[in-house]
């Protein structure tokens, strides 16, 4: 009983600190959305480097966003 009380402890607290990179990486996700914002009001006079850039941002942001989904999944199939 107390080591699955120790897990739980050890579970909420990893489960905390997801939460608080989701909302990190919620932010960046909202930074880019306003970068792609910029380079629109901009276009055509946009560098071929700032919109691989952009993508190549949105590409890591989305992977980190999708990462952090499946760890909190697997902690909810658990019963954490």
């Amino acid at each position: 009983a107390v080591e699955r009380a120790l897990r739980a402890r050890d579970a909420l607290v990893c489960r905390r600190k997801l939460e608080r990179v989701a909302a990190e990486v919620a932010e960046r996700l909202a930074q880019a959305e306003d970068s792609l914002k910029e380079l629109d009001d901009r276009w055509p006079g946009v560098e071929t480097v700032e919109v691989a850039e952009l993508a190549a941002e949105f590409r890591f942001v989305n992977r980190w966003r999708q990462q952090i989904a499946e760890r909190l999944a697997n902690l909810d199939a658990l019963g954490w």
